[in-house]
């Protein structure tokens, strides 16, 4: 029996054909600071980061998996404690704040302005499983940076991250998850360095 279809009974099994209905686990994202190095041409100008938009099928708290035959669908008795894109605002702009890159970080819901504006789009988010009985949680979201004043983008970067998962259970989606978000942070970060300090 080829191993996707294995898969699929597996998840049908967890997701409700028991007698009893399991509870729903919530998992989030937890920032991983490293020691800031901090740099002497520190810019003087603020930054806004923006909503991650994302697609619609990425706008919920639902953790999403893809089958090695491109069937999708979500965990039924698992979920995030917020959407993706409002986890990964939160773990850059948490980021931004230990590095120091900015004398100011706003969020989106501040009506301070700003120099600059960080959009960003969430493409992908999420645990795919490989024919080799392997899976990956997968982060694909693009990035740009405008000037304000100007109105005109400064630089734009697209991020694709995949880290192996450890298991083939949403314990180990939710760990790959969780390194594959830090990764993009670590990224993010040092993309936007490299345009400050050009």
């Amino acid at each position: 029996m080829p191993f996707y279809v294995l898969l699929t009974l597996s998840l049908y099994l967890l997701s409700g054909c028991a007698s009893h209905t399991p509870s729903i686990t919530q998992y989030s994202l937890s920032p991983s600071y490293s020691k800031p190095q901090i740099s002497d041409s520190k810019t003087h100008k603020s930054i806004k980061l923006i909503t991650t938009e994302a697609l619609s099928s990425l706008n919920t708290k639902a953790i999403r998996y893809t089958l090695p035959n491109l069937e999708s669908g979500t965990y039924l008795y698992a979920r995030w404690s917020d959407t993706p894109a409002m986890m990964l605002n939160r773990l850059l702009a948490s980021s931004l704040e230990n590095e120091r890159i900015f004398p100011i970080i706003i969020t989106s819901h501040s009506s301070t302005q700003s120099d600059w504006v960080l959009e960003s789009e969430l493409l992908t988010y999420e645990h795919r499983f490989i024919e080799n009985r392997s899976s990956q949680a997968v982060i694909d979201i693009v990035g740009r940076l405008i000037d304000i004043k100007s109105k005109q983008p400064i630089a734009a970067k697209r991020f694709t991250i995949t880290v192996d998962a450890p298991s083939e259970d949403i314990r180990g989606g939710i760990n790959a998850f969780q390194h594959a978000s830090e990764e993009l942070t670590r990224q993010q970060i040092q993309w936007l360095k490299s345009v400050v300090f050009h």
